[in-house]
């Protein structure tokens, strides 16, 4: 769940929308200094190999936005992290498991939940594990880049997420709860 310094960020057991024991994610200014989120919930790493067979499932409920919001993005986001044997490679934010850098696809569209949802909403992920994956500009570890741009690297393991994304992610305090979270992996 992120680092001690984050976890004030998170609440934990909360009740929403009749669903108890669910996690509500609050504006989180360490993630909003280095990237777009408003706060970032990080699953535990786990292994994988090319041909598994992924399903990542989310329960979701977003607040009411608090800025004017301008990115199709912005809401409540899922998606997993790829590493090889030195660090990071790239991010999986698609329905289908696509790698979100370089070619941004539709699907990722479809692990969205907008802003202001008003109900559990479900997202998933299902996609199988390919042999390699491109290492994208941020790539790598605290520290550096361990992998150039454009690095064709073998998948060993991942790391599934859960972020608020908004195009003002300083102003954005929509809150987002989450529920019923699964990682399924099987050969």
């Amino acid at each position: 769940m992120g680092s001690p310094t984050e976890s004030q960020y998170f609440a934990y057991p909360v009740t929403q929308g009749g669903q108890q024991n669910c996690i509500e994610m609050d504006h989180n200014p360490v993630c909003t200094a280095y990237e777009p989120d408003e706060s970032e919930l990080d699953g535990t790493f786990v292994n994988i190999q090319p041909g598994n067979h992924v399903v990542f499932t989310v329960w979701l409920w977003t607040g009411a936005a608090t800025t004017t919001e301008t990115n199709s993005r912005s809401g409540a986001v899922i998606g997993i992290d790829v590493f090889g044997s030195l660090g990071r490679i790239g991010e999986l934010s698609s329905s289908d498991g696509e790698e979100t850098y370089p070619n941004w696809p539709a699907t990722m569209q479809n692990v969205v939940v907008p802003y202001g949802s008003g109900a559990w909403v479900k997202v998933t992920m299902d996609f199988t594990v390919q042999s390699q994956y491109m290492a994208d500009p941020w790539s790598g570890v605290a520290g550096g880049q361990v992998y150039s741009a454009g690095k064709m690297v073998i998948p060993t393991h991942c790391c599934p997420w859960i972020c608020g994304f908004s195009s003002s992610p300083s102003n954005e305090y929509a809150k987002i709860y989450v529920y019923g979270t699964q990682l399924i992996i099987t050969p």
